[in-house]
């Protein structure tokens, strides 16, 4: 019953997020940033490739311009590397040193050159089909720990995750049955674990997650619910104990349809409310708009039902942080046999859709990225990591006037009082998306100063802009499918 209830509730909620997303004119609150971008980016080079020239010299390709008509000149956003960064509230993961035993150190340069303020790790495979039994559970790396000190000297928050296959009781003739922790001898050897990991990286790392979606049935990572709330208000006592600071981490389930809606709200309405920092889910993982194969319904259910998650937990003593972990859209170089791949350019257009969605209901986010076979996704990131910094979400009212369907946009602060505007159409993205020329109309900004942001193509480019009754108008805007920032300044 509760999940029936939760899901009319849910469709309640996605019908006013429709209104608010439509093109046709209207007030749309909007989420919003706490950290200024730099605005004194460096002038695009000539040499950079021929489509990078000034408008005044050359004309750009369609999908190169922001806006229709405004030829001032474009400079490249100015990526910056985690320690520069106020938080953004962006993070990555690094999963399972075992799959990597070549590996004499870890990518901290390459971490901290995404601009992620937070990282998620662990000893031990996250997941039940990688799992090495002949590999240790209580061994580490000296390489390891040096990478995880390394994360923290680089201002990084680092969530380490608990998930736990008792390998030395398998590997001795032992059972691991799934469900998992029915009995209380495994329910023990699951507690040294935890001390041994917390007793090595107390000092480095401040969040502790416990488990790895729990609710992955037909496997040894599933736990009953039941038994899954029981187990964690024990380990929490047992973190506490070695680490009175930590901040705890839980849920971190894969949220993709409505039984696991279900597993969650049973672990919302649980007595951990009060006990624990940080509810963490596993939402958009290779989740493509409208292609049903690829749970493309959920796609459009799904953000009415963050506003339900928050609203459950806080009704039930939650006062802590949201995190939104695991977003991954698999290219053909990443996943050959998938059949829910999309290209380099659409896979980076739709981990921007998702972090800006997320950090708009303010949510922090978590991303699954290759780096070697998603270069565009990567630049992408970089340039959002930055731009976010210090991000917080804001109403921002904006009235839309486009031939756009479902345009989505969201509002953000930055610490010097500036603002931020994030707005895309929420469609199918597909590789070349030539927008609509849309007219933005910004209430009581009157005279501000607006910069436009490309973060897919790296550039920035000041605005034309006109005061119209205390508003502040931009007309020919390019909504595309992917999102364009603009920095509202005094």
């Amino acid at each position: 019953m509760c999940r029936h209830k939760l899901f009319q509730q849910v469709i309640g909620v996605t019908f006013v997020i429709i209104l608010i997303g439509c093109s046709s004119p209207a007030t749309t609150p909007k989420p919003f940033i706490d950290t200024p971008i730099p605005s004194t980016a460096t002038p695009l080079p000539p040499t950079l490739t021929p489509t990078l020239i000034l408008p005044t010299q050359t004309l750009l390709p369609p999908l190169m311009i922001i806006q229709d008509g405004n030829n001032l000149p474009r400079t490249l956003l100015q990526a910056k590397t985690s320690p520069e960064l106020a938080d953004n509230r962006i993070g990555g993961t690094v999963m399972n040193f075992w799959l990597n035993l070549e590996f004499d150190s870890f990518p901290n340069i390459e971490i901290a050159n995404h601009g992620f303020k937070r990282v998620s790790v662990t000893i031990n495979e996250p997941d039940s089909y990688l799992v090495k039994w002949d590999t240790p559970e209580d061994y580490i790396k000296p390489s390891y720990d040096e990478f995880i000190t390394d994360l923290a000297q680089n201002d990084i928050r680092i969530i380490y995750n608990l998930i736990f296959w008792d390998k030395a009781y398998h590997n001795s003739g032992g059972e691991v049955n799934s469900p998992r922790f029915k009995t209380e001898d495994e329910i023990q050897r699951y507690f040294d674990y935890v001390r041994f990991v917390v007793r090595n990286f107390g000092d480095r790392v401040q969040y502790y997650e416990i488990w790895n979606e729990p609710n992955f049935k037909n496997s040894i990572m599933y736990i009953d619910v039941a038994d899954y709330i029981d187990l964690t208000r024990r380990t929490i006592a047992v973190i506490r104990e070695e680490d009175p600071e930590a901040n705890i981490v839980v849920g971190s389930i894969h949220l993709h349809d409505l039984e696991s809606l279900e597993y969650l709200t049973a672990i919302l309405k649980s007595d951990l409310m009060p006990m624990v920092d940080v509810i963490a889910w596993h939402p958009m993982i290779d989740l493509i708009p409208g292609k049903t194969k690829c749970n493309g319904d959920f796609y459009y259910e799904y953000p009415p039902m963050i506003q339900e998650i928050k609203n459950l937990a806080n009704a039930n003593g939650f006062t802590g942080e949201f995190i939104a972990d695991s977003l991954h859209w698999q290219t053909p170089k990443t996943n050959p046999t998938s059949p829910c791949t999309c290209s380099e350019q659409v896979s980076a257009k739709y981990y921007a859709r998702g972090i800006l969605m997320h950090l708009g209901m303010d949510v922090s986010v978590g991303l699954v990225l290759d780096t070697d076979d998603q270069p565009v996704a990567f630049s992408l990131v970089r340039n959002i990591s930055t731009i976010m910094a210090g991000a917080n979400p804001m109403n921002l009212p904006v009235e839309i006037q486009s031939e756009a369907s479902n345009i989505k946009a969201y509002g953000f602060s930055l610490p010097n009082g500036d603002r931020l505007l994030a707005l895309w159409t929420d469609g199918l993205a597909v590789d070349d998306d030539p927008g609509v020329a849309s007219t933005i109309t910004i209430p009581g900004f009157s005279n501000w100063n607006a910069v436009g942001m490309d973060v897919l193509n790296g550039f920035e480019q000041e605005m034309i802009t006109s005061n119209e009754s205390g508003d502040l108008i931009i007309q020919g805007l390019f909504v595309r499918d992917y999102p364009i920032v603009i920095q509202l300044s005094k």
